[in-house]
């Protein structure tokens, strides 16, 4: 039997290009979205555990989106 060494903490190989800026954003950041989009919000938190987005909305189409963790 061979010895097969684990890797520990590599990321899930996911969609990093995006039209948003979740990748460059830090912590406290936010930037407005429009509402049809938050779906794209989602996909980015299932995909990327490690980041978090959170949304509130601000006007009858329109979001604003934080990073928060």
């Amino acid at each position: 039997m061979s010895t097969i060494k684990i890797d520990h903490d590599v990321p899930l190989p996911g969609r990093i290009n995006s039209k948003y800026p979740f990748a460059e954003m830090k912590v406290g950041d936010s930037f407005v979205l429009q509402k049809t989009r938050v779906p794209a919000v989602s996909n980015w938190n299932k995909l990327h555990p490690k980041t978090k987005f959170i949304t509130r909305k601000i006007s009858s189409n329109s979001i604003r989106v934080w990073r928060s963790i």
